[in-house]
């Protein structure tokens, strides 16, 4: 699903998009009526364009030591 959710458009089976509320630059926001509890909602849909920062090797873990972390700060800042 990306951004851009249509008016009416039913997204994961439950939410009913009725308008958008917001936009941003990771996501945007929308009011939903969600089918199943019979109630509005908000619904914020990511972006498909952003990576997360495992993804694209900005995490590093269990490092054991000032040296280290400082070790993986300069590769992930290269």
């Amino acid at each position: 699903m990306s951004p851009n959710a249509n008016t009416g458009e039913i997204v994961d089976g439950r939410y009913q998009i009725v308008r958008i509320i917001g936009r941003g630059a990771m996501a945007d926001v929308y009011e939903a009526h969600d089918l199943k509890a019979q109630r509005p909602v908000a619904l914020k849909i990511l972006s498909d364009d952003i990576s997360h920062k495992s993804d694209v090797g900005g995490v590093d873990l269990f490092l054991s030591n000032a040296d280290a972390v400082r070790s993986a700060a300069e590769d992930m800042l290269a």
